[in-house]
């Protein structure tokens, strides 16, 4: 899901698109990841 957010992001931005795959390695090769928190902040 938030690969599919930053696809529709990226897409109207740069009035670009590509696969949710290319969004992933464009991530990557730039060192940001998508995490979870472990447990919820209090």
């Amino acid at each position: 899901m938030p690969l599919k957010r930053a696809r529709t992001l990226i897409g109207r931005r740069f009035q670009i698109s590509c696969s949710i795959t290319g969004v992933r390695r464009l991530l990557h090769r730039h060192g940001w990841s998508w995490q979870s928190p472990a447990r919820r902040a209090l």
